[in-house]
């Protein structure tokens, strides 16, 4: 126990808690296992990890158990976005309900209607044509289309 100097996280967290000495072999056994260990280091449970994590600010946690922190981390995150989840120290916000717009698709589409309404064609046929082509109903095609015609009107005032 000699190892972890006054001063460094572990010891402070050891001395607020009535087990200190317990705390304290288990880290230095935890550490001495990371440290001697030949393979990739592996956290079996959320203590080892709250170990870790002292030891790493303090400085002492070897290579190996910072990669496999790392990757913990790494997992962890993916895992709560995976799950939608808001984790706030994390700073993970879930991602907002409905569908993602698709600006290409959306683009091809408005693209591809104003061309075929400017060569003359009627804007339902116009519509008819680029739904086929885009594999979308008539309907979603003109909404769309109606859509950005009128946030450009209310945009520019024309």
């Amino acid at each position: 126990m000699a190892l972890f100097k006054e001063g460094t996280q572990i010891r402070k967290i050891a001395l607020s808690q009535s087990d200190m000495d317990d705390l304290l072999i288990f880290a230095e056994d935890r550490l001495n296992s990371w440290q001697e260990t030949e393979s990739t280091v592996e956290f079996k449970d959320s203590d080892e990890i709250a170990i870790a994590c002292l030891l790493l600010e303090d400085g002492l946690l070897p290579d190996k158990a910072v990669k496999a922190l790392a990757n913990t981390v790494l997992k962890a995150l993916s895992e709560c976005r995976e799950k939608r989840l808001a984790v706030e120290s994390l700073k993970i916000q879930p991602p907002k309900p409905g569908r993602k717009e698709d600006r290409a698709n959306k683009g091809r589409l408005l693209f591809s209607t104003s061309k075929l309404i400017r060569q003359g064609i009627p804007k339902q046929q116009a519509y008819d044509i680029v739904a086929k082509q885009l594999h979308k109903s008539p309907d979603t095609v003109r909404r769309t289309y109606e859509r950005a015609i009128k946030s450009r009107v209310k945009s520019t005032g024309k």
